[in-house]
C-alpha cells in the first residue's frame, strides 16, 4: 500500500485538541486506521490499519503509517508535531555551558600554534625556549589567572561525592583528562598544573591575623585533587586492561572520551586504553620532575636507597601509597609476576601477552623522563632506569616474538621469501639479486614492528645516560620542552594576596622584572594511592582486596588481549636511519647520481630515535582524535582535524644542530622562518607512517580502518599540497618497485584500495609517467605482483563509479586499457546457448513462474534432445545452464563494460572518443544489476535447486559419493558466477554471499572450490574473503541458534554415568567441532597446491616463492586466525562467561583442540620445499 500523508512534509502544525475530546493519558498516539487500538478498544477513524489505534473513543487515528514519523501517521500523535524537523527547545544550564567551556580551554590551550602565522608580541621570554614553548607558557600564565578569579567556581569540589570527577573539581578533572587525550601537548598541561596551584595558593593564604598563628598558611588543595584523580584514571583503565571483567564500582570515574564504558563490559579499542595509560604516566611523570608528586613515599627523593629499598609487595600489602618510581617499579614487579608467576597471580593466570604489555607501556614512558633528566646533578636517576626498570624486564623482552615476522607472524606485512615476477628481463635481474634476498631473510625478522623498535631506542638512549657511549642530540623537542621554566613566580607575601583579591593581573607577562624568579612548587610532594585503587594490580602483586570488588573464584581471570593498534608493523618504505659510523653507506648515497634534497635531509638529519616518536606521537594523534559519530547520528571530530593535529607535530623538531641554544627566537620573524626550516623532510615520517599502518588495516574492525587512515592522508595533501604530495608520489613509487613483491597479498590490496580512493577524490591526479613504467607489469597477469597491484586499483576505482568510460578512463593511457580488456567467455555448445537464450527470456522478460520452467528442464523430452549432442553426459549441465540464466544481469554488464573499453582504445584515448555513447553502457542496465540477481536467485530458488536434484540423479553414485556430488554442484555454480563476474571483485562476493546466506553454498564447497577445487589451481586472488565471510556466518549461526550450548549437555562415559559439562564449555566444544573440518581441509588442500606447482619453482630463483604457493599459504594463516578470533570472541564477548569460573577449562578445550597451531601444523607435508617450511612454521606460531 502506498504512503498517503495527510499535509505536507514542512508542516509544523501543533496537536489539535478538538472540543477538549483529547484523551491526556494516552495521548492518540496510534497509528491510525481501522484497527483495534493498542489501549484503546475502540477504532481510529483513519484509513487503513493502525498499529496502536486510538486512545478514547474520540481518538484520530488519521492516516497511514508515515516513515519519518515514529508516533505513527494519524493528526493525533501527542505533543510530536508533524514537522520531523522540530525539536523542543532545550533548557540550558549556566554551569554546564560553562563546564563545555572550560573543557574547549583546556584542550585549546596546549595546541602548537602555527610559525606561519605572524606573532603580535615579539617580546623575548627570559631562557631559551623555543617560540612554540615561550607561546604555551604565555597561554598557561594567562588562563591560569582567568581560571583561578575570585569566583572559584572552577576550584570548587564535594569531597564527598561518589563521583570522581565532583571530588576532584572541575579544573583538576578537566585538566587530566585533557592531558590522558592530548599526545602533543602533556608539558603544557604540566605546567597549567603548577601555575593554577600556584595561583589558587596565592589567593588562599591566610594571615596570622586569621588563623591565630604567626606563620601565613597555604590552603590550596588543587595539586592533590590533580594527582588524586590522575591515579584513579590510570587505576581504572589498568583494571579495564589486565582484567577479563573489571570490578564493580559504586560510581565510576567517568570516561570523557565514550560515555557508554563504564562497567569493565566496553567493546572499546585496546589501543586506546592504552594510550591513555601511556598519557596519564607520562603527565605524572612530568609532574614528579616538578617536585609534584613525590619519586618515592616517605624518602627523601634525592638519596639513591629510596630507590633500591622500595618493595611492591609490602606496599600492597599494607595498602601504602606510593611515589612515581614506586609506580613504574610496581608495574615492572606486576609484569614478572604475569610471565613467570608467584605473588597473587597462581600458575594457571599467567598471561605472557600481558605482561609484555606492561613492559610495553614502562617502556613507552621511559624516554620522555629519562632524557629530560640527563642534564640532572642527581646521580641515582641513571641507576634507576638501569638497575630498577630496564634489566627486570629484559627477561620478559627475551621471549617476545613479534607477531609481524616475515612470512611467519599470524599479521606479517613482509613475506619471508619475496614473490617470483616473471617481465621481460626481470627474471636476469632477480637472479643477480639472490644474494642481497638471502641476506634480507636472514635479517629481516630481527626488527619487524613498533615494540621492537622502542626496544632499541631506549636501549640507545641507556646507553647515552651510562655513557657508554656518544650522547646524541634528539630532534624531537617534546622530551625537553618545558614550558614551565617559563613562568615567573608571583609576588609572594601578604601584599600579593590583597592585590589578588582585589582582582590584579599577576601573569609571567606582568612580572618580567629584575629579581623574578621561576615559578617553582612549594608544597610538600604527594604520593599516589595505587593500593588498592588499582583492583588488578593489587591483586597480582599478592595485596588484599575488600570483599565482594571481584565476583566469582578468587583466584585472577585475566583478559585475553591482542595487540592491534598498539604494536604495529613496521615498514621503513624511506629506508632505515643512517648509521652515523658507517662511512661507506655515506659513500653509496652520493654516487646514486641526483637525489631529492627534502628526502636526503630526512635520510641524513633524523635518527632512530627521532622517526620512532615522531611516528608515535603521528599513531597517538591518530588514536585519540579519531572522529566518532554519537547514538544520534552526529559526528564527533573529523579527518580535516586530525590532519591539522599531526602537521602541527613538524613544531616538535627542533634543529638539526646538536643544541637548540643555537637556534635565535628572539624575534617573530626569526622564530616563524626557524621553526618551518627545522621541520623540513618532517612530511616523510608522517607518510611513512599513514601509509604502514594502511597497509596492515583489517577489515575486522573499523577501529583505525583503511578509510579512515585513507581521508586523513588526503587532508594532510590538501593542507600541505607542495611537499605532502611529493612524499606520496614518492612513496607509492618505492613501495611499488622495492616493496610489491614481498608485500604480503592483503597489504598489497589494502595499498589498492587506498591508491584507488586518493586518486577519486584528488581527480585523478598522478604523473602519467608512472602508468607508463607499470603498463609491461599488468600484461602479466595476477602472476606478478605490480600487475596486480595496478589491477585492483582500476577495479576497485571502476566500481565506485557510475559511469568509468567517460570519468576514468580520459585519465589513463590507452596502453594501459589494452592490458585490461576483459575475456572473451567461452562460447558453450549451439543447442546449451540456445537453451540458455531461452531461459533468459522467459526469467527476465516473460517473468515465468518457476513452476513452469522447472518440469522443462527436468523432463525427459530435454534430455533427449541433447543426448545427439553428447550434452547430457556432461556432469551439472543444467545447473550450469540455469545458474548462467540467473546471472544475465551481470553478464549484459560485463558485455556494455567491454564494449566500452573497445570503442575507447579504438578512439585512440582522446576526450572526443571518450565520451562513448550512453548505450554503450545502458544497455540492459538501467537497473541495478545486484538487486535484480538477489531477486532473481530468491524467486528462482526451486528452479535451481530442481535441476541440481536432476543433474544428482544421472551421476553414477559408484563412482562419486553424495558428499562430492554436492562438491561438484557447487563448483559448478562459483565457476559460473566467478566467469560472469570476472570484472568485478565485488559483485562475484556479494553473489557469493546471497549463496551462503540462502544455505546453496557450504563453507566446506566453497573453501574447496577457493583452493582448486579438481585442477589444484587458485579460484581467486582474494579467496580468503570469501571463506572468512562463510566461516564467520556459520559461527554466528551455531552462536545464535543455541544449538551449541544444548549439544551434549549429557555426557555418558563408559560406566553409563551422567556428567553435566558447564554451558561454556559446550559452546566450546561446538565450535570446535564446526571449525575442526573447515581448518583441515584448508591445511590439507593448501599443501596440495604447493605439490601441485612445485614445476613453478623451476628455472626461478632459489629465495623466491611463486605466486600461487603465497597465495595459499597466506589465506591460510588468515583463516586460521580468523577461528581462533572467533573462538575465543565467542567465549568471552558474547557474554557466555559472565561468571568466569570455567576460564582455565575453556583454555583446556581449545588447547587440547585440533585447531590449534600446532596441531594444524601435523597435517603439513613432508615435500621439504621451501614453501612447505614456510606453511609449518607459520602454523606453530599460531
Amino acid at each position: 500500500r502506498g504512503i498517503k500523508m495527510d499535509r505536507p512534509l514542512s508542516s509544523n502544525r501543533e496537536r489539535e485538541d478538538r472540543g477538549g475530546r483529547y484523551d491526556s493519558g494516552y495521548r492518540g498516539r496510534g497509528y491510525g486506521g481501522r484497527g483495534r487500538g493498542y489501549r484503546g478498544g475502540f477504532r481510529g477513524r483513519g484509513r487503513g490499519r493502525g498499529r496502536r489505534g486510538g486512545g478514547d473513543y474520540h481518538s484520530r487515528g488519521g492516516g497511514d503509517y508515515h516513515p519519518y514519523n515514529q508516533g505513527g501517521g494519524g493528526r493525533h500523535r501527542g505533543e510530536r508535531p508533524s514537522n520531523r524537523f522540530y525539536a523542543e527547545p532545550q533548557h540550558n544550564d549556566p554551569r554546564t555551558t560553562l563546564l563545555k567551556q572550560l573543557n574547549e580551554l583546556l584542550h585549546q590551550v596546549g595546541q602548537l600554534p602555527d610559525p606561519t602565522n605572524s606573532n603580535p608580541d615579539g617580546a623575548k621570554t627570559a631562557g631559551s625556549q623555543r617560540w612554540v614553548v615561550q607561546t604555551m607558557s604565555k597561554n598557561v600564565a594567562s588562563l591560569s589567572s582567568v581560571l583561578c578569579a575570585k569566583s572559584h567556581l572552577f576550584l570548587q569540589s564535594e569531597p564527598n561525592s561518589a563521583d570522581a570527577s565532583i571530588v576532584a573539581g572541575p579544573l583538576a578533572a578537566g585538566l587530566v583528562q585533557a592531558a590522558a587525550v592530548g599526545p602533543l601537548q602533556t608539558p603544557c598541561y604540566a605546567a597549567l598544573a603548577l601555575a593554577v596551584q600556584q595561583q589558587d595558593t596565592i589567593m588562599n593564604i591566610l594571615s596570622p591575623a586569621q588563623t591565630d598563628g604567626d606563620e601565613m598558611i597555604e590552603t590550596s588543595e588543587f595539586a592533590q585533587r590533580t594527582v588524586q584523580y590522575a591515579t584513579r584514571l590510570l587505576a581504572r583503565d589498568l583494571d579495564t586492561m589486565l582484567l577479563m571483567k573489571a570490578p564493580s564500582q559504586e560510581q565510576p570515574p567517568p570516561d570523557f572520551r565514550n560515555r557508554e564504558r563504564n562497567n569493565g563490559d566496553s567493546a572499546e579499542p585496546l589501543a586506546r586504553i592504552v594510550l591513555r595509560i601511556r598519557l596519564v604516566l607520562r603527565y605524572l611523570g612530568l609532574l614528579c620532575q616538578l617536585g609534584i608528586v613525590a619519586r618515592q613515599a616517605g624518602d627523601d627523593p634525592n638519596l639513591e636507597s629510596s630507590d633500591s629499598s622500595f618493595d611492591p609487595v609490602v606496599s600492597s600489602t599494607n595498602h601504602q601509597p606510593v611515589g612515581f618510581h614506586g609506580l613504574l617499579q610496581t608495574l615492572v614487579q606486576a609484569a614478572r609476576l604475569l610471565m613467570q608467576g608467584g605473588g597473587g597471580v597462581t600458575d594457571d593466570a599467567t598471561n605472557p601477552d600481558l605482561s609484555i604489555l606492561l613492559a610495553f607501556i614502562v617502556y613507552s614512558t621511559i624516554p620522555y623522563l629519562a632524557i629530560h633528566q640527563q642534564g640532572e646533578s642527581p646521580t641515582p636517576l641513571p641507576i634507576f632506569w638501569q638497575e630498577q626498570i630496564v634489566q627486570p624486564l629484559q627477561p620478559i623482552l627475551d621471549t617476545y616474538r613479534s607477531d609481524f615476522e616475515p612470512g611467519i607472524g599470524p599479521k606479517s606485512i613482509l613475506l619471508k621469501y619475496e614473490q617470483f615476477d616473471r617481465v621481460g628481463s626481470q627474471a636476469e635481474e632477480d637472479e643477480d639479486d639472490d644474494e642481497e634476498d638471502e641476506e634480507y631473510a636472514g635479517t629481516a625478522s630481527q626488527v619487524c614492528d613498533s615494540f621492537q623498535d622502542l626496544r632499541r631506542c631506549v636501549d640507545s638512549i641507556m646507553a647515552a645516560i651510562a655513557g657508554d657511549k656518544e650522547r646524541e642530540s634528539y630532534r624531537f623537542a617534546l622530551f625537553t620542552d618545558a614550558p614551565w621554566e617559563a613562568l615567573m613566580k608571583p609576588r609572594g607575601g601578604e601584599q600579593a594576596s590583597a592585590m589578588e583579591r582585589e582582582g590584579q593581573e599577576t601573569s609571567a607577562e606582568s612580572s618580567e622584572r629584575e629579581g623574578d624568579e621561576r615559578l617553582s612548587y612549594t608544597g610538600v610532594p604527594i604520593c599516589l594511592s595505587l593500593f588498592p585503587e588499582s583492583v588488578a594490580i593489587t591483586m597480582i602483586i599478592g595485596g588484599p582486596v575488600a570483599v565482594g570488588v571481584i565476583s566469582g573464584t578468587p583466584h585472577l581471570k585475566m583478559s585475553r588481549i591482542d595487540f592491534q593498534g598498539v604494536i604495529v608493523g613496521r615498514l621503513p618504505i624511506f629506508g632505515s636511519p643512517r648509521d652515523p659510523d658507517d662511512d661507506d653507506e655515506e659513500e653509496n648515497m652520493e654516487d646514486e647520481g641526483p637525489t631529492n634534497e627534502r628526502l636526503e635531509t630526512y635520510s641524513k638529519t633524523y635518527g632512530l630515535v627521532d622517526r620512532y616518536f615522531l611516528g608515535e606521537a603521528v599513531r597517538d594523534c591518530l588514536l585519540s582524535h579519531e572522529p566518532k559519530v554519537s547514538d544520534t547520528g552526529v559526528e564527533r571530530g573529523n579527518a580535516k582535524a586530525v590532519a591539522g593535529q599531526i602537521w602541527s607535530i613538524r613544531q616538535l623538531v627542533l634543529d638539526a644542530s646538536s643544541s637548540q641554544e643555537n637556534v635565535d627566537d628572539s624575534t617573530p620573524i626569526e622564530s616563524n622562518i626557524g621553526a618551518v626550516k627545522r621541520s623540513v623532510g618532517i612530511e616523510y615520517v608522517l607518510v611513512e607512517v599513514v601509509l604502514s599502518l594502511i597497509v596492515q588495516a583489517s577489515n575486522r574492525s573499523d577501529f583505525l580502518g583503511l578509510t579512515y587512515l585513507s581521508k586523513v592522508l588526503l587532508e594532510l595533501v590538501k593542507l600541505e599540497p607542495a611537499t605532502i604530495t611529493a612524499a606520496t608520489v614518492q612513496a607509492v613509487s618505492t613501495l611499488v618497485e622495492d616493496y610489491m613483491p614481498a608485500l604480503v597479498p592483503l597489504a598489497r590490496y589494502n595499498l589498492s584500495r587506498w591508491f584507488a580512493f586518493h586518486l577519486i577524490h584528488s581527480n585523478y591526479k598522478w604523473p602519467e609517467g608512472y602508468w607508463n613504467h607499470w603498463e609491461p607489469h599488468v600484461g602479466s597477469d595476477w602472476g606478478n605482483s605490480r600487475g596486480a597491484f595496478v589491477r585492483d586499483t582500476v577495479s576497485i576505482m571502476m566500481e565506485n563509479l557510475s559511469d568509468p568510460t567517460t570519468e576514468l578512463l580520459p585519465h589513463l593511457p590507452v596502453n594501459l586499457w589494452k592490458a585490461l580488456v576483459l575475456q572473451d567467455i567461452e562460447d558453450d555448445k549451439p543447442a546449451m546457448s540456445d537453451l540458455g537464450k531461452d531461459l533468459e527470456r522467459r526469467i527476465w522478460d516473460m517473468d515465468e513462474d518457476p513452476s513452469m520452467i522447472l518440469p522443462h528442464m527436468v523432463g525427459s523430452e530435454l534430455e533427449e534432445s541433447f543426448a545427439s549432442e553428447n550434452i547430457s553426459d556432461s556432469m551439472m549441465w543444467r545447473t550450469k545452464v540455469v545458474t548462467r540464466a540467473l546471472l544475465a544481469p551481470a553478464l549484459r554488464e560485463r558485455g556494455s563494460l567491454q564494449n566500452a573499453l573497445v570503442k575507447h582504445i579504438e578512439a585512440g584515448g582522446d576526450e572526443a572518443g571518450g565520451m562513448i555513447e550512453q548505450e554503450g553502457m545502458n544497455t540492459g542496465n538501467d537497473f541495478d544489476s545486484l538487486a535484480q540477481i538477489k531477486d532473481a536467485l530468491q524467486r528462482y530458488r526451486p528452479l535451481l535447486e530442481g535441476v541440481i536434484a536432476k543433474d544428482t540423479e544421472a551421476i553414477n553414485k559408484e563412482e562419486l559419493d553424495m558428499s562430492e556430488i554436492k562438491f561438484h554442484s557447487e563448483g559448478v555454480m562459483l565457476a559460473q558466477a566467478h566467469e560472469v563476474c570476472s570484472f568485478s571483485e565485488t559483485l562475484f562476493s556479494t553473489i557469493v554471499n546471497m549463496l551462503v546466506e540462502m544455505d546453496m553454498l557450504s563453507t566446506l564447497g566453497l573453501l574447496r572450490w577457493c583452493l582448486g577445487g579438481y585442477n589444484e589451481t587458485i579460484a581467486t586472488s582474494r579467496w580468503w574473503e570469501l571463506g572468512e565471510a562463510a566461516v564467520r556466518k556459520g559461527a554466528s549461526r551455531l552462536l545464535a541458534s543455541g544449538a551449541a550450548a544444548d549439544s551434549g549437555y549429557m555426557e555418558m562415559d563408559d560406566d553409563v554415568e551422567t556428567t553435566t559439562k558447564p554451558r561454556n564449555v559446550r559452546t566450546a566444544e561446538a565450535f570446535i567441532r564446526f571449525s575442526s573440518p573447515i581448518l583441515k581441509l584448508i591445511v590439507e588442500r593448501t599443501n596440495s597446491v604447493i605439490v601441485s606447482h612445485s614445476n613453478e619453482m623451476e628455472g626461478q630463483p632459489a629465495k623466491k616463492l611463486p605466486s600461487s604457493h603465497i597465495l595459499a599459504i597466506e589465506g591460510c594463516k588468515i583463516l586460521v586466525r580468523a577461528c581462533r578470533e572467533l573462538f575465543f570472541s565467542g567465549m568471552f564477548v558474547a557474554g557466555l562467561s559472565d561468571s568466569s569460573d570455567d576460564f582455565s577449562e575453556i583454555l583446556g578445550v581449545y588447547n587440547s583442540s585440533e585447531i590449534t597451531g600446532s596441531s594444524l601444523a601435523q597435517l603439513c607435508g613432508v615435500s621439504g620445499t621451501l614453501s612447505s617450511k614456510v606453511l609449518l612454521q607459520s602454523l606453530e606460531r599460531m
